[in-house]
């Protein structure tokens, strides 16, 4: 059974990066996207797309707590 990680940003330069070096390790990625482009993105990568919104904890804080770790590489759009 391979560790399943939690990862935002998942989408994004770094965090896309990080998720594919997960993938090749042999782990189970799970990404946060803020949209359906970015869940499909996610998807065609390997990656298990969960949409959400890192600002509402309500959104993928159930997918979060069944992995075994997370990597956080989301930024605040609005910063």
């Amino acid at each position: 059974m391979s560790e399943k990680i939690f990862v935002t940003g998942a989408s994004g330069y770094l965090g896309s990066a990080i998720a594919v070096r997960l993938l090749r390790a042999g782990r189970e990625v799970h990404g946060l996207a803020r949209s359906s482009e970015n869940a499909e993105t996610l998807e065609r990568m390997g990656v298990r797309p969960l949409i959400g919104d890192l600002a509402r904890p309500d959104t993928y804080l159930g997918a979060l707590k069944n992995c075994d770790a997370a990597v956080h590489a989301a930024v605040d759009p609005k910063a």
